[in-house]
């Protein structure tokens, strides 16, 4: 994953890294993984476009959030991206 834009307040922007130059195919890419991510239902996440470039955003914490959430995230991610 490639982090697209500093983290202001919850909200995190990145993008699955393809070995894919063409910006077309890896929206296609990160559209994909934002389904298999979202089909988790653990986390949800929705598409964005920041600098000419397609990505994912995800609020990743509120007051409730803790360690254990932050864990689950990094599985879901981790699982989607394999």
């Amino acid at each position: 994953y490639e982090l697209l834009s500093s983290v202001n307040l919850n909200i995190v922007f990145f993008r699955g890294v393809f070995n894919e130059e063409n910006n077309d195919i890896q929206k296609e890419y990160n559209n994909q993984l934002i389904k298999i991510i979202n089909n988790s239902r653990k986390i949800y996440c929705s598409p964005g476009f920041f600098q000419n470039k397609h990505g994912i955003r995800i609020a990743v914490c509120n007051w409730r959030t803790d360690t254990e959430d932050f864990e689950i995230i990094i599985r879901v991610l981790e699982e989607a991206y394999n």
